[in-house]
């Protein structure tokens, strides 16, 4: 999502976000990329789960969401540790020339 965001931004995109756009092929395998959706189609907008993905009490999600959500966040990632507390990247500082004008 990241490099996308990135993509996009370099490509002179702007008024987007990121999507997943989740690609089945017909026999059960997943394939997911990422595209761009109008900002205006996702900012200040209400987007509900399927009803049919909530149990029939209406608390819990069911077996529908997740075999939806599953390929999305399976998996577990391996954090490098360094004594004891996650090691995290550092970036180096790369200051780069103003383009816009102030704002006013």
């Amino acid at each position: 999502m990241g490099v996308a965001a990135v993509k996009a931004a370099v490509d002179g995109q702007s008024g987007f976000m990121v999507k997943i756009v989740r690609n089945g092929n017909g026999n059960g395998s997943i394939k997911w990329e990422t595209g761009l959706q109008d900002l205006a189609d996702i900012a200040n907008v209400e987007h509900f789960i399927p009803r049919e993905w909530i149990s029939e009490d209406g608390f819990l999600p069911n077996e529908k969401f997740v075999a939806y959500a599953r390929p999305l966040i399976e998996g577990e990632v391996k954090v490098p540790i360094e004594g004891g507390l996650p090691k995290f990247v550092t970036l180096d500082k790369a200051p780069i020339d103003k383009v816009l004008p102030p704002r006013g």
